[in-house]
């Protein structure tokens, strides 16, 4: 096989066979299940050899904002569309595979949804599951969600992604919701304290030679955007709360 068609199998495997894992009183699901992916490895042998032969990427910072705006159902659609523009050429290969990916991405999400559906106690989680990140955010709420889901995906596959602007990504969410009384600063605050509580995950105690973006994501908070424009907001000062007490 190619190394591609080795991956595609690989993050299939994953999905299919990696523990759920819901927390006590989580607000955001998604767990990042395989402990080798701290290796900066895809966590899958073959043939019960302990050697893993494909390695995680990362120093990324991923498109969060087409996930939140569009959702993977319409990155599905854009791929969908490139697999009839490059049918049959040399590029195909790669469509396939990135379609390979969201089928993945499909299963593990409906895992979760199954599971929560047994916990009536986590109500708010499902109910945002069942909307994100396959479709678009339209909360605060439902952004941070679509976020750490996707983020937690990529952590399970062996990939040591960032974040990037958190703040621009969730600020008009935020602010949106605060207008029209749909979310308090106060459960805006706690729904993003148990993001970053979420984000230390693989940090066990154990020696694993760095304290990189494997135990956590880069963020970029504060500054100006392309155009110069001040782009601080609500959620950069909530940022800095948070990480000020934890």
């Amino acid at each position: 096989m190619t190394p591609l068609e080795q991956y595609d199998i690989a993050v299939g495997e994953i999905c299919k066979n990696a523990p759920i894992r819901i927390c006590d009183g989580e607000l955001v699901s998604g767990a990042a299940t395989m402990g080798a992916a701290i290796k900066h490895v895809v966590p899958v042998t073959y043939g019960g050899e302990e050697e893993y032969k494909l390695a995680g990427i990362s120093h990324l910072t991923v498109d969060f904002g087409t996930v939140l705006k569009h959702g993977i159902s319409g990155i599905r659609a854009r791929a969908e569309e490139s697999l009839k523009k490059h049918a049959g050429t040399k590029r195909e290969p790669f469509v396939r595979s990135c379609l390979n990916c969201l089928d993945s991405f499909d299963i593990w999400h409906s895992r979760y949804i199954e599971a929560l559906s047994a916990m009536p106690e986590y109500a708010d989680n499902l109910h945002n599951l069942k909307k994100v990140p396959m479709y678009p955010a339209e909360s605060f709420y439902e952004a941070v969600q679509s976020i750490w889901f996707t983020f937690a995906f990529l952590r399970l596959c062996g990939n040591w992604p960032g974040i990037g602007r958190i703040d621009v990504l969730l600020g008009d969410y935020l602010e949106n919701d605060l207008k029209t009384g749909a979310i308090t600063l106060d459960r805006a605050r706690e729904i993003l304290a148990h993001f970053f509580i979420k984000g230390c995950e693989w940090i066990s105690g154990g020696d694993y030679c760095s304290g990189d973006a494997q135990h956590y994501q880069n963020i970029l908070i504060c500054g100006v955007d392309e155009n110069g424009k001040e782009v601080t907001n609500t959620v950069t000062y909530l940022v800095l709360d948070i990480l000020e007490e934890l």
